[in-house]
Order: C-alpha cells, then structure tokens, then sequence
C-alpha cells in the first residue's frame, strides 16, 4: 500500500489566526426584550377585521384553524409578532404585503394562495425603506406565483420555513435586498430560489423535486461580497433531469462572486453552470450520484471573460464512467484545483483505494481531457491561494410569549399537577388526544411551571403540527421517574417544542428523547395513515439532561428538517463512553443544524451514525470522547461553523475507518489547550477535511489510514502539528510553519 508520510508543525500566534476572522459568541443566547403578549384572531373574522386587529395590537396569534386573510399589509411598524399554532394546525389563504416595517416576525402557520399568479407573491417585502423581517417556521405556497419574494432594501432572515409548490419559492428582487435563509426544506418549485438583485445567504437545508433546470439562479453581483450557499443537500428532481444542478449563473458580464461550501447533492448531477466573469469558489462539496447517472459532471462555464474557479477538497461523482469530467470550461477560465477527489471504478475490493485525487496525470489516465487553464495546486504553491473572509451566518432567535396560558391546551386541565410526586402521564396523553384536530393535526400544548413525572415516556403518535410550549427550559420540566426516558414518537412533523425540560432519570442510559418513525407502533392503524411522517420538528430553548442519549433522531426512517437552537444537553453519557447528547441514526436524517447550543458532560455532542448535521455557534464543555463523532456516511458535506470547545483532552472530530465520503468544512473553530499535547482530529474515512482559520493549541490534526484516499486542508490555522498517513494527502495552505519538525 502506498504511504505517504507529511508532518507539518504549526505554531502560530492565535491572534495572527484570527485578526480578520472575528467569532460570534458561542451558546445559548440570551432572550432579547420582553415576552410579547398576544391578541388571538376570532376564527370567523373577516379579511377586514383582521386587518383591523393587526392595525391595533401589532401581536397577534392565529389559534388552530383556517383563516380568509385576503390581502394583508404590515405598514411602518417598528415591532410585530404575527404567530400561529403549528406549520399543519393553522392554515391562512391569502397573502401578506410587508413594507417599511422593522423588526417584525411572523410564522408557525402555513400560508396558502393557490390563484396567486405569476407576477405575484404570497409573502411580499416591498417599498423604498430599508425593514428588517423575520419569518420562522412557515410553509409558504403560492402555485403559479412567488412564495416569498424580497422587493425591498433590508434584511430578511428565512429560518426552518418551506417555501414549496410555487414558480419560484424565494426571490430577492433589491439591490439592497439580503436574505439569510437559515434550515428548513424546499420543495416542489421550478426556481427554489432566484436572486435577481441582492444578496443570498443560503445555509443548512434540503431541497427536492426542483421543477426546472437549476436549484438556485443568481443573475448577478452581490452587494456585499460573495453569494453564500452553504450545507445544503439537494436531490434535484430525483434524475428525471439530466440537466438539473445546484447552481446557475447566466451568462452576464458582471462579477458575480460566489462560494458553494459543503453542499452534498445526492441523485443529482452537476454543482455549478457558471458564465459571469468572477470567481466560483467550490469548498468541500460532495457530488453522489445515484444510479445510472452517468453523465456527471462537475462544474461548466460558458464565460467569454476571466471566469476564475478555486476548487478545494471536493468530491467530484462518478468521473471514470462515461461521464466527461469534474471540468468542461470554457478557454478563458481558470481553475485551480487543490485536494479534489473522484470515485474509482472498484467497489468491492477492500484492497484497492476506492477513489483518488483529481490530478492531471489522473485524468489523462482516465481519458478525460484536461483544459489548459486548469492547475493542481501542491503546498508549494501556498502563496498562489488567497481564500477571502467569509460572512458568519444569521440566526433568529425565538420572541417569548406572555400568555400561554390563553391561547394554548393547559396540561392542568387534564389532570397534570406539576411538583405532587404524582405520575403525569395519563393527564398528559389525554391532553395529547384532545389536541387532535379531525384526527389529523394537533394544537399546542402548554405545560406551565413545575415538574411532571412520567413512568413510561410520552408517546408522540404521528403528531402532526402543534408541539409543547414552557415557561422555560429549567421551570417547565417532563422528567422520567423510572429511567425509561422522556418521549418516543412514532412519526412527529411540523411541530415546534419551546422552553421545555426533557430530563431522564440520573444514571439511566436509555434515550431521553427518542424521535422515530416506525409506522407500526400505533393502536390505531388509521392514524399512520393521517399524521405526519418524521421530519421538520423545531426545537427552541430546550433543555435535555441525562440518559445515555439527549435526542435521538430516526432510528428508522427519515428525520430530516429539525432545527435544535439555543438549547441545552447535559450529562448524556454511559458507563461505556458510547453516549451522545445528539444522535443522527438514519441515512435520511439530513442537513439538521445544530445552532447556539450548549453540550456539557456528555460523551459526544452528535454521534453521526448516519445522515448529516450542521454545526453552528455551539459551546463544549466536559466533552469525555471527542466533540463529533462520524461513523458510515454514504456521502455527505458538514457545515462545522464558529464552535468551542473547553480544554477537555479528547479529539474534536473522530472518524470509522471506511471509504465513506464525509466532507467536514471547520471554520472558526476554537480549542483551549489541553495539559498534554493530544488529538484535534483523527480522520481515517474517505473524504475531505478542511479546517479556515481555526485553533488547536497542543493538539495535533491527523488524517490517514482509510480504505479510500482522502485529503487534509489547512487555511490560516494553528496546532501543535498536522499529519497526513497512509492514504491520506496533506494540502497546507498560507500557513506560517514555525518549530522543530519530529
């Protein structure tokens, strides 16, 4: 077997590191402002009376049900909250006219206007003053027409929405215009998003059955940099398209500046047809066509002009086949290509390396022809890369709600009594009966201060929108007496979970929460048949303490679209180490991001078993194993974002060993020394790792010994050293090498 040896010694001042790479804070966030009180809309009122009532109190809440809201218009409000009870439980037809208006936040319901039209939007940002929106947890559907479209300078962050079933899903029409769409999923558009003017910040969800030829258009410059299309996971239209791809950009003689980082695209063929004349910078994608696509490639252009691309540590599908190639350019771009991988013809023979790196020499042998402008960068040429400084992302955090109380199902009224050393169960599963709606959605539930006991876990059965509100994570808590854990689920959608504290029995190493979709654990057979599936469940402030795991995500089947932010895991471990606050155990549960939460005292914060997760802004503190955990990935991408860690003497990423094609992107990754020189990471799969400007004092970076070839890649990051054995390469990257090599 060939070996390669590269010992690198990185000992760099961490303030040269991050000088021009400024963090967020890490963790949980603080609550910002006071908790708003809600005026509930009467379920029969007129588009005029809402209107009327909008005007007025500016926070309202839409209770279960379905609302005639004709056309509604935000005008010139300084703050607002528009709330309803669950994406499935409230449904609004018409559409929303936003103008002028700051620091508004409207979601959890779903939005429908199916006579929209073209021209039209469902959820429309117009007018000439710069506003400032959020939009949270909404389904958003407008046929013929635009979901939501931006026409208006401003921020706009979209989080954990699903703009489905339209023309377009999101279009952003303003030069000024920035949108920061932020998890969520969607689905079923021709365009799912459009920038016509403007800037797009794109990061952490999945998209499905694109419509036309491209996922995302962008037809010209960013007003602050770079477009930004980050940890996605795109399946196309499922192969029906042999043109479809992640990314287009028409032909213009413009700049148009953009970055694809860590965006997996499975049964899909091309990441980027790209024919402006700036730079397309592709970092750590995964391209894993399904079967029979065998006319992948990976990035065109069609400039005339100086079109540049920097392709670094991606993977580049099925390029041995009859496919032409990871490059079909035009003769005036350049590439440059550094730690890129194909897949090799072997897939059975344990002996042979399962892929290899794009190299020249590897595609004149493959018969690919190699363009002229197109070079392999080695660590010598360090100096010809400069990567710019990436924006860090935006996350809405969620506004609290005075009068819970009012608007939702009180648990006490079923019979719970929190703090009487009684078992709640029964009271709270009647409560989860009479939260049926027709026997398809739920409502809400609202547990208020105090601790309930469970003997056997809360059985969530295909509950289908609503979800559990608290007044707090450490105030509202659900706490299993018995060790049996705190909830189990057999299919759980489009519900939201917020300011509640699941909490196992101390020592216990089952599950806490355990969100599965079995689709036979039901007593009632017609209920599989009507709720929902396992996907799309948000979680806001929430606390998860003890049991061998916090949160356990599709042990069966699917499980994807969760968003966890500004939460807590604690004290999830096991007599083995084998513990995990989070656990991603299906191939399907895909893209959830992780966001401002904290991990402390568990063995691992993700123990990513299957599938894939996002990791942004998150703290670690007591970590016993390693911080991330990756074992069988078929092949995916991960966004590893503005993380720390304590000084817990573990590895901050740990790998199987197997071919698998796991793509880690780390930026801004911050490590405290710890007592005695160990791992920051052990990597042994068959991908790529690429850490920017991060920090690992007294702790070494190693990739090697996989079963495929993989690459390692440093930007501007300091460790002890970095290693790359076996069938791993080592890429170093503008890094200022100092200390005596062992």
């Amino acid at each position: 077997m060939r070996f390669i040896c590269l010992l690198f010694v990185i000992l760099l001042a961490f303030s040269t590191v991050t000088a021009s790479a400024q963090s967020l804070p890490t963790g949980p966030r603080k609550e910002q402002g006071k908790p708003v009180r809600l005026t509930p809309v009467p379920l029969n009122a007129s588009p005029a009376e809402i209107q009327k009532l909008l005007d007025r109190h500016h926070n309202v809440y839409f209770k279960p049900g379905t609302y005639n809201i004709g056309t509604l218009h935000i005008k010139d409000w300084q703050r607002g909250l528009i709330w309803g009870a669950g994406r499935l439980t409230t449904t609004l037809k018409g559409n929303i006219v936003i103008s002028g208006s700051r620091q508004v936040t409207i979601g959890n319901f779903s939005i429908i206007n199916n006579s929209v039209g073209k021209g039209n939007a469902v959820i429309d940002v117009v007018g000439n003053k710069e506003g400032n929106l959020t939009l949270l947890n909404a389904l958003v559907t407008g046929k013929d027409g635009t979901a939501i479209r931006l026409k208006a300078p401003g921020k706009t962050i979209i989080q954990g929405c699903n703009p489905k079933s339209s023309d377009i899903g999101i279009s952003i029409e303003h030069p000024k215009a920035i949108a920061h769409v932020f998890g969520g999923n969607i689905q079923y558009n021709r365009v799912h998003i459009l920038q016509v003017q403007g800037h797009l910040d794109a990061r952490a969800f999945g998209m499905q059955v694109n419509k036309g030829d491209a996922d995302i258009i962008l037809q010209s410059p960013s007003p602050v940099g770079y477009h930004l299309i980050e940890g996605l996971r795109s399946e196309g239209n499922n192969g029906a398209n042999t043109q479809e791809k992640l990314l287009h950009v028409p032909s213009t003689s413009a700049a148009v500046n953009v970055v694809l980082r860590a965006n997996t695209l499975g049964s899909m063929l091309q990441y980027a047809d790209y024919n402006a004349n700036g730079t397309l910078i592709l970092l750590e994608n995964v391209n894993y066509p399904g079967k029979g696509d065998n006319n992948s490639v990976g990035i065109t252009t069609g400039s005339r002009g100086r079109a540049n691309i920097m392709s670094f540590g991606n993977k580049y599908g099925l390029s041995y086949d009859e496919a032409p190639g990871p490059f079909i350019i035009s003769r005036t771009t350049t590439v440059q290509s550094m730690g890129d991988l194909w897949m090799l013809p072997n897939k059975t023979d344990y002996k042979k390396p399962f892929n290899e790196p794009i190299t020249k020499s590897a595609m004149q042998k493959a018969g690919k022809v190699v363009p002229p402008k197109v070079s392999f960068l080695v660590t010598a040429d360090s100096a010809a890369v400069q990567l710019p400084v990436f924006p860090l992302y935006e996350a809405a955090t969620l506004p609290r709600i005075a009068n819970l109380s009012e608007l939702m199902l009180n648990v006490k009224d079923f019979g719970a009594i929190p703090n009487d050393g009684k078992d709640d169960r029964e009271a709270i599963q009647k409560a989860l009966e009479a939260a049926l709606i027709g026997g398809r959605t739920s409502e809400p539930i609202y547990f208020p201060a105090g601790k309930y006991e469970l003997s056997e876990p809360l059985f969530l059965d295909h509950l289908a929108g609503g979800g559990f509100w608290g007044d707090g994570a450490d105030k509202s808590v659900l706490v299993s007496t018995t060790g049996k854990g705190v909830l189990l689920s057999d299919g759980a959608g489009y519900s939201t979970f917020v300011d509640m504290g699941f909490e196992n029995k101390p020592g216990a190493e089952t599950k806490t929460t355990d969100f599965d979709w079995v689709n036979a654990q039901s007593a009632d057979r017609n209920r599989k048949k009507t709720g929902a599936a396992l996907q799309a469940n948000m979680f806001y402030r929430c606390r998860f303490e003890n049991g061998g795991t916090g949160m356990a995500v599709g042990a069966h089947k699917m499980g994807d679209g969760f968003m966890i932010v500004d939460c807590v895991f604690r004290n999830n471990k096991t007599v083995k180490g084998e513990g995990a606050a989070y656990a991603s155990e299906n191939f399907n549960v895909l893209t959830n991001p992780l966001v401002h939460s904290l991990f402390d005292d568990v063995d691992c914060a993700v123990s990513n078993k299957k599938g894939s997760f996002n990791f942004y802004g998150n703290r670690l503190t007591n970590i016993h194993t390693a911080a991330l955990k990756f074992y069988t990935i078929v092949g995916n991408s991960f966004a590893i974002i503005n993380n720390e860690m304590d000084a817990s003497p573990v590895p901050f990423v740990t790998t199987g060993h197997s071919s698998a094609k796991a793509h880690l992107l780390l930026e801004r990754i911050h490590v405290k020394a710890a007592l005695t020189q160990t791992k920051a990471s052990r990597y042994t799969l068959g991908g790529s790792v690429m850490f920017l400007h991060s920090s690992f004092p007294n702790r070494t970076i190693t990739n090697g010994g996989g079963i495929g070839d993989n690459s390692l890649i440093l930007y501007k990051t300091a460790a002890a050293d970095a290693q790359a054995t076996g069938r791993a390469h080592g890429y170093m990257l503008d890094i200022k090498k100092k200390g005596k090599k062992n």
